[in-house]
């Protein structure tokens, strides 16, 4: 989005979209949302990663606390200090990839592409940091994973080799678009530093590359003929953008219907 009301920041949308915007700021922010077509699709966007997240996430937190570690602290109360922890843990990863100030408004990017960066942010942080990401698929060959892409989440994609940038293939987890299947495929560098690659396949835009950063996590996102795909890491700019490009270049050859032309670096 090119364009946006002086007085209507990010995080007033941030916030109307989570239901928490102050009463004085509802009526202008509503005006804002409805006579913007692209600040409209950002908070529809940001409602579904909420509910996304809420979806995954709260199952989680209604967990009861295993009678083990209940009986290792021998305080009753520490169930609910870790479901507290857990609650502020992901409502934390929520709000660092969320609350950006006016710039990101400013910068050309469009709501798609900024909802397309920040599920692959989240998704890379709550499940490619760990020590051991909870795949859905552990595999190593290229074939299993397109195989898997295929039959799990509709995606039809030949998966990306990176070994000669030095990422191996651990395999991959089913994530959720916008209203189809999506996939995260997760690598493995030399050093064991993680790599992630988020394919969503319902998108109705093409989008132009770009990089965004935030504490340190990398992330290169671009979307072609209803496709998109973000990178993730904790790598430079360049190291980002020469991945991106070796995905580009690979789908670019394993899809007939791919015009080169229109892949902007």
């Amino acid at each position: 989005m090119r364009e946006i009301n002086s007085t209507v920041t990010n995080a007033d949308l941030i916030a109307y979209a989570d239901g928490q915007l102050p009463e004085d700021r509802l009526d202008t922010v509503k005006a804002f949302v409805r006579s913007n077509v692209e600040a409209a699709r950002y908070v529809e966007a940001l409602k579904r990663q909420n509910e996304a997240l809420h979806a995954a996430f709260d199952p989680v937190l209604l967990e009861p606390v295993p009678q083990q570690l209940l009986e290792a602290t021998r305080r009753r109360p520490v169930g609910r200090q870790l479901a507290a922890i857990a609650a502020a843990f992901v409502i934390g990863l929520i709000g660092g990839w969320q609350l950006r100030d006016v710039a990101v408004w400013q910068d050309g990017s469009s709501a798609a592409g900024l909802a397309l960066s920040h599920r692959a942010a989240l998704a890379h942080t709550i499940y490619v940091a760990r020590d051991e990401p909870p795949l859905d698929l552990h595999s190593s060959e290229p074939a299993m994973v397109s195989e898997w892409l295929g039959r799990e989440a509709r995606i039809t994609m030949s998966t990306p080799r990176l070994a000669d940038l030095g990422y191996q293939l651990l395999g991959g987890r089913l994530m959720m678009g916008d209203a189809e299947p999506a996939s995260l495929l997760v690598y493995v560098g030399p050093n064991g530093e993680r790599l992630s690659l988020f394919i969503q396949n319902d998108l109705s835009e093409d989008i132009p590359s770009d990089i965004s950063r935030k504490q340190g996590l990398g992330v290169v996102r671009w979307a072609h003929a209803g496709r998109g795909y973000s990178i993730a890491g904790q790598l430079a700019n360049d190291d980002l953008d020469a991945l991106a490009s070796a995905v580009r270049l690979q789908m670019r050859i394993a899809m007939s219907d791919y015009d080169g032309s229109n892949i902007t670096r």
